[in-house]
């Protein structure tokens, strides 16, 4: 987390829309409440717009890699599960960010991607995730 608190409360609100309006949308989107989708939207254009954004720099939601692109990826996941694909594909910035999300490896002493061990849908479903073990 960044010393300086201007960029660290930046950090925060990312994280904070993605917990607190995103990701409950993305559920209710996905559980068949197609009202969900104008915040589903709503935050994946603020989303857009930031990655967009000169004033960051780097690839990422806040311009390094972050807590705050940790907290959206698995909404962006779900999304993606659920056949909303065409959602970030429409969107450049979300789509090249995710592509990079999806390609990172992880930050653990193990050499693994971490996209690889996300749950596939089935896996949700039947709620039984396969073992990942990471040596410390």
């Amino acid at each position: 987390m960044p010393r300086n608190g201007v960029v660290r409360a930046v950090h925060y609100q990312w994280s904070h829309i993605a917990t607190q309006a995103f990701i409950p949308a993305v559920n209710k989107l996905n559980e068949g409440d197609d009202s969900a989708m104008d915040t589903v939207k709503l935050a994946l254009s603020q989303l857009d717009a930031q990655l967009s954004s000169r004033n960051k720099r780097g690839d990422y939601i806040v311009g390094e890699f972050s807590l705050a692109d940790i907290h959206w990826a698995p909404g962006i996941h779900a999304l993606c599960l659920h056949g909303h694909d065409s959602l970030i594909d429409s969107m450049p910035a979300i789509k090249a960010w995710w592509g990079n999300m999806k390609v990172r490896k992880s930050m653990s002493k193990e050499n693994y991607v971490a996209y690889t061990v996300l749950p596939s849908l089935d896996e949700i479903r039947s709620n039984k995730l396969r073992s990942i073990s990471i040596n410390v």
